[in-house]
């Protein structure tokens, strides 16, 4: 049965629809730790829901500790610059608490493993956002060398 998109449109997010692409995420700042990596996150513009506050969103959280993860390996292994393409393994997250600032997001990732095998990295981590509100596990696989 085919539906009627003019009467579905209500049921739908406007932010999946188009308002996340209004969100632009920065790192404020970065420190290396023992084992991981601590950041802080700006959102400068991003998209106002229907109830009049901001939130920060898993799309938010998968983009940043994949662009942490990348950067972690790349610095642990002594590269200068990313040498190709890297991959997202799996991606596990939960979703405590709600988060409503923009400014200043905690970010805390802990790299539990990395082993190399065929001209790859493979990394093992753990991340929390702001005390675990938002929390979870990632790995990855970035390319030792490449022909890019």
């Amino acid at each position: 049965m085919n539906l009627d998109l003019n009467k579905i449109k209500p049921l739908t997010s406007q932010y999946i629809a188009s308002g996340y692409k209004k969100d632009n995420i920065s790192i404020a700042s970065l420190e290396r730790t023992e084992d991981g990596l601590i950041a802080c996150i700006d959102v400068d513009d991003f998209f106002i829901p229907s109830d009049g506050q901001y939130h920060f969103t898993a799309f938010h959280a998968q983009l940043v500790v994949s662009q942490l993860i990348i950067i972690h390996g790349c610095l642990t292994l002594g590269l200068h610059k990313k040498s190709g393409e890297a991959y997202m393994r799996e991606f596990k997250m939960k979703l405590k608490k709600k988060i409503n600032k923009h400014k200043g997001i905690l970010v805390v990732a802990h790299y539990d493993k990395m082993r190399i095998k065929n001209k790859n990295a493979f990394i093992n981590s753990t991340f929390s956002f702001e005390d675990k509100s938002f929390y979870g596990e990632i790995s990855a696989v970035i390319p030792l060398d490449s022909e890019e």
